[in-house]
C-alpha cells in the first residue's frame, strides 16, 4: 500500500511495473480502484488518506461486519462486560489497519536526526504496538478477560483488514500494470 501512497501522492511517479513501464499518476491509481468492493475501495481510500469524509460510513459498515463475524463465530459479550465491546473493538480494529505504524520519532527512516540508529524504535522503523493492558482499558473489560477472550477475536479482525488490504493492493498493482502495457 505504501508504493500506492507514493503514486498519489506525487505528480506522476516513474514506476516500472514487471510488465513494463511508464509514467503512472494519480488518476490512474484511482481508475485501479473501480474493481474493488464498495467496503475495500473505502477502507484504501480512507488508509491512503484519499479521502477521509467516507470514515464515518466504513466505521458503520465495519461495526456490521464485526457484529455478523461475532454472531457467526458465537463470541458473546458477558453480561459484566460493556454493551459497547464490539463497537470498541471494531473500532481498534479499524484503527489498527488504518494507521501507518511508523516512529513518531524518526518518521519511518530508522535513523534519527543526527544519522544515529532511533532510540525510540532501535532502527526498526515501527512504533511500539500499544500494550494489551492498555487494549484491554480501551475495550472496557479486565486484562484477564482481555487475555482470556478478546484479544485473540481482536487479533482475527486485524487480520481480516490485513488480508483486505493485501487484497485490495494486489488488485490495483494488477490493474496498473494492465493498464501500463496498453
Amino acid at each position: 500500500m505504501s508504493e500506492i501512497l507514493a503514486m498519489l501522492t506525487a505528480k506522476t511517479t516513474s514506476f516500472t511495473p514487471t510488465g513494463g513501464g511508464g509514467e503512472i499518476t494519480p488518476q490512474m491509481v484511482a481508475s485501479a480502484c473501480s474493481g474493488l468492493s464498495h467496503y475495500e475501495w473505502l477502507f484504501v481510500t480512507c488508509k491512503l488518506a484519499i479521502d477521509t469524509n467516507g470514515a464515518g460510513y466504513l466505521r458503520i459498515l465495519a461495526l456490521q461486519r464485526t457484529q455478523q463475524f461475532a454472531e457467526n463465530r458465537g463470541w458473546r459479550v458477558s453480561k459484566k462486560e460493556p454493551p459497547n465491546l464490539l463497537a470498541k473493538l471494531s473500532d481498534m480494529a479499524l484503527d489498527s489497519a488504518l494507521k501507518n505504524n511508523l516512529c513518531f520519532d524518526c518518521r519511518g527512516t530508522k535513523v534519527n536526526s543526527h544519522g544515529r540508529v532511533c532510540s525510540t524504535c532501535g532502527g526498526s522503523g515501527l512504533a511500539p504496538p500499544p500494550s494489551q493492558a492498555s487494549r484491554a482499558r480501551i475495550a472496557g473489560v479486565s486484562i484477564e478477560s482481555w487475555n482470556r477472550r478478546w484479544k485473540k477475536r481482536f487479533a482475527v479482525l486485524v487480520a481480516e483488514y490485513e488480508v483486505m488490504e493485501a487484497h485490495a493492493s494486489s488488485h490495483i498493482n494488477r490493474q496498473l500494470e494492465s493498464a501500463n502495457d496498453n
